[in-house]
């Protein structure tokens, strides 16, 4: 296998070869990250400009694969492999998203603790090709 450095392309087979790019992962989050390093994905972290908004009767798959894509869209450019991740909770037709705060948590727990609930996530991932 050739091994390259710098920016350049050496052939191999009649294909260019080049070193896997940086993954961007559109997201602050410390457990996205985390599960990124675990796996030795090289990324770059870019906090994400897009604003959620939750309206009450959303449809929870619609509003995760919604929110990840814009997520995504709002730090991607053209050449670069983008990942936006969003989650959220349902349970008995409400929306859990994630909270405020210390308590904010501890009360979306408790509210769940024993109920049977769906954690759902939406990922997307853009590129070229």
């Amino acid at each position: 296998m050739t091994v390259l450095t710098g920016t350049g392309a050496k052939r191999r087979s009649g294909y260019a070869w080049r070193p896997p790019a940086a993954l961007t992962l559109a997201s602050t989050s410390p457990q996205r990250r985390a599960i990124l390093e675990q796996l030795g994905i090289p990324f770059v972290v870019i906090a994400p400009s897009y604003v959620e908004h939750d309206p009450p009767d959303a449809d929870p798959v619609s509003l995760v694969r919604d929110h990840a894509e814009g997520k995504a869209r709002s730090v991607h450019v053209e050449g670069a492999v983008t990942l936006g991740v969003d989650t959220t909770v349902h349970l008995a037709g409400r929306l859990y998203g994630k909270p405020a705060d210390r308590e904010g948590a501890r009360a979306m727990l408790y509210e769940l603790e024993g109920r049977t609930h769906l954690v759902l996530s939406g990922l997307c991932l853009l590129g070229d090709g």
